[in-house]
């Protein structure tokens, strides 16, 4: 389970049969994380849109956002 708490300025990965922290990663400028998908938590920021590794919370994958595109809004899906 990936878990994002208030009090905290940390993204957590926690184990559901134990509740032992499998991994943590600072939030930076994340505005949210939209979701898990095919083994990857999207988080999207201001300027960025960046998948991490289910497993191990290393970085799978960073996109851009254009800056002519503004700051994302609304809601997205993933198919």
């Amino acid at each position: 389970m990936v878990y994002a708490p208030s009090e905290d300025q940390a993204l957590l990965c926690l184990d559901l049969h134990s509740g032992s922290i499998l991994w943590r990663k600072p939030r930076g400028n994340f505005l949210s994380m939209t979701g898990v998908y095919d083994g990857r938590v999207l988080l999207v920021g201001k300027e960025s849109i960046t998948a991490l590794s289910l497993d191990n919370g290393t970085t799978r994958w960073t996109r851009t956002i254009p800056r002519e595109l503004g700051p994302p809004s609304g809601q997205g899906i993933v198919v």
